[in-house]
C-alpha cells in the first residue's frame, strides 16, 4: 500500500472531524459539539499550517 502524503491525512482528519459534529449536532447533542469549536480550529489550523507552510519569496 502506498504511503499516504502529508496533505492526504490532515484533509482526512479534518474531514472526520467535520462530519462526526454534522452528525453529532443533527442528532441533538450540539451542547458538547459547539463546545468543542475550539479545538476543531486549532487543530484543523495546525494542521494547515504544518501541511501547507508559507512560502514567503515571491515567485517571478
Amino acid at each position: 500500500m502506498p504511503e499516504l502524503k502529508n496533505g492526504y491525512w490532515a484533509l482526512w482528519v479534518i474531514w472526520i472531524f467535520h462530519i462526526s459534529a454534522l452528525i453529532g449536532i443533527s442528532l441533538g447533542f450540539e451542547a458538547w459539539f459547539v463546545a468543542k469549536t475550539p479545538v476543531n480550529l486549532i487543530i484543523s489550523s495546525i494542521l494547515l499550517f504544518l501541511v501547507f507552510p508559507i512560502d514567503t519569496r515571491k515567485k517571478t
